[in-house]
């Protein structure tokens, strides 16, 4: 990251594509790893859950809804919310709109747990951004 020393440049994060077999059960330390190396570049980040498929004879991994998964989400959303900056959140890879609904729904309620918020962007923040 120095190496590009660039004020434009920053780091999209995935957490859930960093889960390996290694660190499966220690999300919450994963994260915290996370921020500490990479917190002042991220500038996006997707948000998305891990569980790994017991049924499956070799190691298996599948994307579920948030919340069925492994993954820390209190941890998470507390590293995010303490980011300086307004970052983009998103979800991915779901195949319903009420699929969409019920992980964004999730999110709210981990992070109201979490005592954090989502906030929506206001249109000063857009004009602020790019002016």
């Amino acid at each position: 990251m120095t190496e590009v020393d660039h004020p434009a440049f920053g780091f999209h994060l995935d957490q859930m594509n960093m889960i390996s077999q290694r660190n499966y059960y220690r999300t919450t330390h994963l994260i915290n790893n996370t921020f500490k190396y990479l917190g002042k570049y991220i500038c996006s980040a997707h948000l998305k859950d891990l569980r790994c498929d017991p049924g499956y004879m070799f190691l298996k991994y599948d994307e579920v809804l948030i919340g069925d998964g492994v993954l820390d989400y209190h941890t998470l959303l507390t590293q995010l919310s303490g980011l300086p900056e307004d970052i983009p959140c998103f979800c991915e890879h779901l195949y319903s709109e009420n699929e969409y609904k019920v992980n964004f729904s999730r999110l709210h309620q981990l992070a109201q747990k979490a005592g954090v918020e989502f906030r929506r962007r206001s249109s000063s923040f857009w004009k602020n951004k790019f002016s």
